[in-house]
């Protein structure tokens, strides 16, 4: 839940997925916690979360709302944040329409563990972002943020490693052999 946001002014949330992990209710619930204002929203999904409730004057472009249905205190959730509170369309928004992510149906079923994947390989938001890449996480096929690379660290890490030695006596030499790789 994003709150502590109150007349924000230049607040821009740019390619993110917002999803509910632990939805026990089964339906939408609240992204912004209190009176959010002047925000930015762009190339963004909205899994089950509710964009609009607790949000006015901002600006929509580029966004994908998916499962939007009635939240836990039966309040409508609305699957086109920019239409309410006098939020602005900036073009390019698709209403609750799945975005297609690779683990689209693990991410519904409310699991909210971050090894999921997802990216998006076909559908509504593929390269549906105002910069031409896809709506939600950004991850490019190739290079430092593709999906791979993203859930593994950066440093060289031990591979293997053979003590060739086993005994060594007293000022005696340890023959070791490491292999150490990195993922990208």
């Amino acid at each position: 839940m994003v709150n502590s946001l109150t007349n924000s002014v230049n607040v821009r949330f740019d390619h993110n997925l917002f999803y509910s992990s632990n939805n026990s209710g089964g339906g939408t619930v609240a992204l912004f916690a209190s009176n959010c204002r002047f925000l930015t929203l762009t190339n963004n999904i909205f899994n089950q979360v509710n964009a609009g409730l607790n949000l006015s004057l901002s600006s929509f472009s580029n966004n994908i709302t998916n499962n939007i249905t009635l939240n836990s205190g039966n309040a409508v959730s609305n699957a086109t944040p920019w239409a309410v509170n006098s939020n602005v369309d900036g073009g390019g928004n698709v209403a609750n329409t799945n975005p297609a992510m690779a683990d689209q149906v693990i991410i519904n079923g409310n699991n909210g563990s971050p090894l999921l994947n997802f990216t998006i390989a076909s559908g509504p938001a593929n390269n549906a972002g105002s910069d031409g890449k896809d709506m939600g996480l950004l991850f490019d096929t190739v290079g430092s943020l593709n999906w791979t690379n993203s859930r593994n660290s950066r440093l060289p890490r031990i591979f293997s490693m053979n003590i060739i030695t086993p005994t060594v006596t007293p000022g005696g030499n340890l023959n070791v052999t490491v292999d150490a790789r990195r993922s990208n």
